[in-house]
């Protein structure tokens, strides 16, 4: 108990001995940091025991300026705030300054440096063979200031699978002491994809075959259309215009396809809860696989729409309709 209690009695008296007399900083003009926080000890220079300069040097002034930037601290913004968190009375030397200049060094780096890393990146996400992609980094030469001192970096902004190609805007991200930093990254995929194209000038109405088409390699990195990969998915059809040799074969110049003419003989098909009813009929319009056109039934010449659903058959939503 009675070391105890002289223990407690010396430490008042600690606090007693640094209450009676203040503590003096002496500010610098200027001052660096490599952090990003500004300490007390970054800023001012000062002579206290060992239990209170202990107290003083973890005492915190505020965020720091970006890396490669300076901030500006009054002195007497720092004075009241210094000695609230201090518990005592604190004063600036005369020698002090009233403005201080804290900058935050700083390391340069440029997004070339992660050129391989965003590369690899791409490739790892595009949709599009590796053998048919190129990769261009754009704005390479851009810097960024960090702190010096260790850092983590990672890529983003692409879907796996993706079919994004031209310029794209991908993200760098850089963590550095608990704080992360995106950088926009620009860069172009070049694709140069095997696609068919006309031989010659084709016309309207035109049949496609194996005669007026070939495949051939073709950029494709600012070709925004529907192109086709297989020869089967074109063969046969009709050009809906005129096209010039070489241009390449997209969804919108090939004439829809029509799998029932108007005029044709169809099945009309109608569902009514487990019993499925059919009649015959007559198309009234042409259309594909999926179209809603109207039909009439051969016997009762009722009209009525019905969805084309096979070759030559329509079902029909209700049976009074046709039926």
């Amino acid at each position: 108990m009675v070391a105890r209690d002289f223990g407690i009695i010396v430490g008042l008296m600690c606090s007693f001995a640094y209450a009676s007399e203040p503590v003096i900083l002496n500010f610098h003009d200027s001052s660096s940091v490599n952090d990003t926080l500004i300490y007390l000890s970054d800023i001012a220079s000062y002579s206290a025991p060992l239990e209170l300069k202990k107290k003083v040097d973890a005492i915190c002034i505020g965020p720091s300026a970006p890396a490669g930037y300076s901030r500006l601290a009054l002195v007497t913004d720092l004075i009241p705030k210094i000695s609230q968190k201090l518990g005592i009375s604190v004063i600036a030397s005369s020698e002090s300054i009233s403005r201080i200049s804290i900058s935050t060094q700083s390391r340069i780096i440029k997004i070339s440096d992660f050129e391989q890393s965003i590369k690899s990146y791409v490739s790892e996400k595009t949709a599009y063979p590796h053998t048919n992609i190129e990769f261009a980094l754009i704005n390479g030469s851009e810097t960024i200031h960090l702190l010096d001192k260790p850092f983590v970096h990672a890529i983003s902004g692409m879907d796996s699978a993706s079919n994004q190609k031209g310029h794209l805007r991908i993200n760098l991200e850089l963590t550095q002491h608990g704080k992360h930093l995106m950088v926009p990254v620009v860069c172009v995929l070049k694709v140069v994809m095997p696609v068919y194209v006309a031989c010659s000038k084709l016309l309207r109405n035109d049949t496609l075959n194996s005669q007026n088409i070939v495949i051939t390699q073709k950029d494709i990195t600012f070709y925004e259309k529907e192109y086709f990969l297989n020869q089967g998915d074109i063969m046969g059809r009709t050009l809906a215009r005129s096209i010039s040799q070489g241009t390449i074969l997209s969804k919108d110049l090939l004439a829809p396809t029509i799998d029932i003419q108007k005029g044709a003989e169809v099945v009309l098909v109608v569902k009514q809860k487990n019993v499925s009813l059919s009649a015959s009929g007559i198309a009234r319009q042409s259309g594909a696989i999926g179209s809603i056109i109207l039909v009439e039934n051969a016997v009762s010449h009722k009209i009525a729409k019905g969805k084309i659903v096979g070759k030559s058959k329509v079902a029909i939503a209700v049976a009074g309709e046709v039926l």
